[in-house]
């Protein structure tokens, strides 16, 4: 199974663009052997903030929360390191869940329209 996901919403509301990923598939399925696929039930996909955003918000603050989170714990900077992609991890899920909400409400105010 592929999963395709797009940073903008409803981009899949086009036919054109669900046929374009329909066929991109058949040959992607070509180039690998079912064993390299992911199962479905492993995936936990959620909404995430535009990567713009993530990209400028991880070069603001990830070194400097890496290293006070080494010293706050007195552990290596490598064990900080993956306590802070858990927790930006988080923090950004939270971002694109409130975002999702935002949009959707958004859309149904215009359709009220």
């Amino acid at each position: 199974m592929l999963i395709v996901s797009s940073t903008e919403f409803g981009v899949f509301n086009n036919p054109i663009a669900c046929q374009a990923v329909i066929e991109y598939a058949k040959l992607l399925s070509l180039a690998f052997p079912e064993k390299d696929f992911y199962p479905f039930s492993l995936l936990n996909l959620r909404p995430m903030p535009d990567l713009k955003w993530q990209r400028a918000e991880i070069s603001q603050s990830y070194v400097k929360r890496i290293m006070a989170h080494a010293r706050k714990m007195s552990i290596s900077r490598q064990e900080a390191e993956t306590y802070v992609r858990r927790d930006m991890e988080a923090e950004f899920e939270e971002i694109g869940q409130i975002q999702l909400q935002q949009r959707r409400s958004m859309e149904e105010n215009i359709k009220q329209k």
